[in-house]
């Protein structure tokens, strides 16, 4: 089974692929996130246990980081 994201407590976002030019919208494959914008910056440090945030503009952002190059699984 492929998984294509992982969200850790820290606001790590493991993930297969990120593209921020195909889509103007949040989406999720199988391989591919897809989001107009990926923010790494508005939500760090965490507040309130907030480690992810979707936007209704198509803004996707995390309280860590996102990380293409290790395994979501």
């Amino acid at each position: 089974m492929v998984i294509a994201t992982r969200l850790t407590q820290e606001g790590i976002l493991y993930t297969n692929g990120l593209d921020e030019v195909t889509e103007t919208t949040i989406k999720q494959t199988a391989n591919i996130l897809y989001a107009s914008e990926f923010d790494e910056v508005s939500l760090n440090p965490i507040s309130n246990g907030v480690a992810r945030k979707e936007y209704s503009n198509g803004k996707y952002a995390v309280a860590g980081y996102f990380d293409e190059y290790n395994s979501p699984t």
